[in-house]
């Protein structure tokens, strides 16, 4: 079985150094790709509140304060993937795309009572378009081309710990530190129209990633009585400056075959700095249990929950310096129910559509981008579940959840991308008669 994941780990990580379509977004384009598109089959389906779910059965990358919540000896695998189906809107012309990819691979466990660690490898960027212009000059047409793939992971380790844990209280601390690698390729082809002519030029940008990142994470557990609780949490991004290798290539010759072309100029190996905006994320949750009757009149003891994330980023003020922004602000809604939270202690009553997390959202940001001078929004909403593994006792779990939503500046533009999306997340963990870094002991 360990043998198996370790040998999934090195395929996912495989399969995200390749120079693949990632995604299928104009916006993308933008400097090394678009950090508004990971998604996790867990958050996704309560709006994409990431940071305020904290829970002692789940792997939570998104707030490294979360690891140390773990139970020692019982570590958590979390695997994901992603799909999504895009209509790009431009006038009368509408393109439909689909993308499937692997999201994450990671594994946390606690190591002592008050401390957790967390590794494993997550998307950073994604970079994927393809766009298709026509220009007439005199008698002549030109056609243009622009295409992009690629993006950049995170290989990352995270570390949290306990400031104060009471019976009521607990306040946590982590961090991630990561080292970001991938490639942003970037491409433009122009050509004259004339029959089935396709001698034109190339402009080939490649854009390599190889730096450091980190963040940092604060959370706060309060319980209210014995049926409430609240947590409130914070992550923290400063600003970074990311170092990138940049190449650009300018060609002649046949844009669909390279070896047909003929290199007009090359700058390659250019070392340069990308300046990483400052981003804020803060988390409200909100837990009550409740006593709920089944039709037999026994109680089942059910749950309800309702996320709130709030996202900040400050731009950069040196506009000189090459960029990624990320999200500029943006709000989470999120709200999930669960019919009863003790089913493993409480099989033989427990029926299965009451072991199920039901989750819904929504969610509204506002994008680092322009279009006719206003701001692209992001609005959608998400539903999903979550099914428990109940054999062996175990702690593993299957999550499912579907997103649709719009990016546009609802200004009346032309131009719009429309989506569907489908988000899957497999949590693995031990059964509880098999914990690790345990120490044996002979009756």
């Amino acid at each position: 079985m360990r043998n198996n994941l370790i040998t999934l780990l090195l395929i996912l990580v495989a399969g995200y150094t390749a120079a693949q379509n990632t995604t299928f977004s104009p916006w993308s384009s933008e400097v090394i790709g678009d950090r508004a598109l990971s998604s996790h089959g867990m958050f996704s389906g309560i709006g994409n509140c990431r940071v305020s779910y904290f829970d002692s059965t789940v792997l939570n990358f998104y707030n490294p304060s979360t690891y140390n919540n773990l139970s020692k000896g019982m570590p958590l695998y979390s695997i994901g993937l992603n799909s999504r189906y895009t209509q790009l809107i431009d006038g009368q012309q509408k393109n439909w795309n689909f993308t499937m990819i692997p999201d994450h691979f990671v594994m946390a466990f606690g190591l002592k009572k008050y401390l957790g660690l967390a590794f494993g490898v997550k998307p950073f960027t994604r970079t994927g378009y393809e766009i298709t212009q026509r220009t007439k000059v005199g008698t002549d047409s030109i056609k243009y081309v622009y295409k992009g793939k690629g993006g950049s992971q995170e290989l990352f380790l995270g570390l949290s710990a306990d400031l104060i844990n009471l019976r009521s209280t607990r306040l946590s601390v982590g961090g991630n530190a990561g080292y970001l690698f991938g490639t942003a390729h970037k491409e433009r082809q122009s050509l004259l129209i004339n029959g089935n002519n396709i001698v034109g030029g190339v402009d080939w940008n490649d854009l390599k990633l190889n730096t450091f990142h980190y963040e940092f994470a604060v959370n706060l557990k309060q319980n209210i009585g014995k049926t409430h609780s609240v947590v409130m949490t914070a992550v923290i991004e400063p600003e970074q400056q990311l170092r990138a290798t940049a190449n650009n290539y300018l060609f002649y010759g046949n844009v669909d075959d390279p070896e047909l072309m003929d290199t007009l100029s090359a700058t390659t190996d250019v070392k340069t700095t990308i300046a990483l905006a400052s981003k804020t994320q803060l988390g409200f949750a909100w837990k009550m249990q409740f006593k709920d009757a089944r039709k037999d009149n026994s109680l089942r003891n059910s749950e309800l929950a309702f996320h709130v994330n709030y996202t900040q980023s400050i731009n950069l003020r040196d506009t000189t310096i090459s960029y990624i922004v990320n999200q500029s602000s943006g709000w989470n809604f999120g709200i999930q129910y669960t019919p009863e939270i003790g089913f493993q202690e409480n099989t033989t009553k427990t029926k299965f559509m009451e072991k199920l997390h039901y989750r819904a959202g929504f969610y509204q940001q506002s994008l680092p981008y322009t279009q006719q001078d206003n701001t692209v929004l992001d609005k959608g909403f998400s539903v999903g579940f979550g099914m428990p593994v109940t054999s062996f006792r175990t702690l593993s779990s299957l999550n499912f959840a579907f997103n649709a939503g719009e990016r546009s500046n609802f200004q009346g533009s032309n131009y719009s991308e429309r989506y569907i999306g489908f988000s899957f997340g497999v949590t693995l963990a031990p059964s509880n008669f098999d914990k690790w870094f345990v120490k044996r002991k002979l009756d």
